[in-house]
C-alpha cells in the first residue's frame, strides 16, 4: 500500500514545474536534475503532512525541498525510490522518522566507507573548515574514486577526525560539490581533483570491526553494514 501511494504521488507530481529554490535549484539545474528533485519534493511533502500534522504547510514544504535536494544530490532518483520500496527499503521513512537505522542513513550519502585517518588537512581554500586525508579500508555503498580521499568538515558540527583512528564514514561527493557552488569557491579546486574530495554526513568511530555505539556489538555492526550493502545493491539494480 505504501509503495502504491508513493507511485501515485510521483505520477501526480511529474506534471508540475520546478520552482525557484535559489542556490539548490541552480546547482541541480547545472546537473539537469530538477525534475527528480521536484517529484521527490512532492512525495516528501505528502509524507510530512501525514507524519507531522502539527507543523505548518511552509515547514513541510521547506523540509521536503531540503531532503529532496539531498537525495538527488546523492544520486537517488524517483525511480530509485520505487525500486528501493520494492526491496523493502522505505525512503520516506528514512527521511521522516526521528531515528534511522544505518541503512536508511546511507541514503543521504553517496559513499559509505570504513577508513583509517592518515593526516589532517588544514587547507581552507575551498571554503571548508579543514578535514583529513583518509585511506579507504572497505567500501559499503557507492564507489570510492581512489584508495585515499580528502574528507572535508562542515565546521564545528563535525568533530575532527583523529589520525591513526578508524571510522565508519557516510560522506558525499555531490554535497561537497554543492558546497563549492554555494560558497563560490569552485575555482579553488580543479575539476579533476573534485572526485577525490567528499564532505561528511555522519562519522562513527570504529574499534576494530565494531562501531563505537553504546551497547553495539561486532555482530550488530556486521548486520548493519550488510543492510547498507543491500541498499547499495538495490540502487545498482544487482
Amino acid at each position: 500500500m505504501r509503495c502504491l501511494l508513493l507511485v501515485l504521488v510521483l505520477a501526480t507530481a511529474a506534471s508540475a514545474q520546478p520552482g525557484n529554490a535559489g542556490l539548490r535549484a541552480s546547482f541541480l539545474g547545472s546537473l539537469n536534475l530538477q525534475d527528480d528533485a521536484l517529484i521527490l519534493r512532492e512525495a516528501l511533502f505528502t509524507a510530512f503532512r501525514q507524519t507531522e500534522p502539527d507543523a505548518s504547510r511552509d515547514e513541510h514544504a521547506d523540509r521536503a525541498e531540503l531532503f529532496a535536494f539531498f537525495l538527488v544530490a546523492n544520486g537517488i532518483t524517483a525511480e530509485d525510490v520505487i525500486r528501493l520500496a520494492e526491496s523493502g527499503v522505505d525512503v520516506l521513512h528514512a527521511i521522516t522518522a526521528n531515528e534511522r537505522p544505518l541503512a536508511e542513513q546511507s541514503l543521504l550519502a553517496d559513499l559509505v566507507i570504513t577508513a583509517d585517518v592518515v593526516a589532517p588537512v588544514e587547507d581552507t581554500a575551498d571554503g571548508y573548515d579543514g578535514g583529513a586525508l583518509v585511506r579507504v579500508v572497505q567500501t559499503h555503498k557507492g564507489q570510492a574514486a581512489a584508495d585515499t580521499l580528502i574528507v572535508r568538515r562542515r565546521g564545528d558540527r563535525d568533530a575532527a577526525l583523529v589520525p591513526g583512528q578508524r571510522y565508519l564514514l557516510l560522506v558525499s561527493n555531490g554535497i561537497y560539490r554543492y558546497g563549492l557552488h554555494r560558497r563560490g569557491t569552485e575555482d579553488a579546486v580543479p575539476e579533476d581533483e573534485r572526485p577525490y574530495r567528499v564532505s561528511i554526513y555522519r562519522q562513527y568511530l570504529m574499534d576494530g570491526e565494531t562501531v563505537v555505539w553504546s551497547g553495539y556489538s561486532a555482530e550488530d555492526t556486521a548486520r548493519a553494514l550488510a543492510e547498507v550493502r543491500a541498499v547499495d545493491e538495490a540502487l545498482r539494480n544487482e
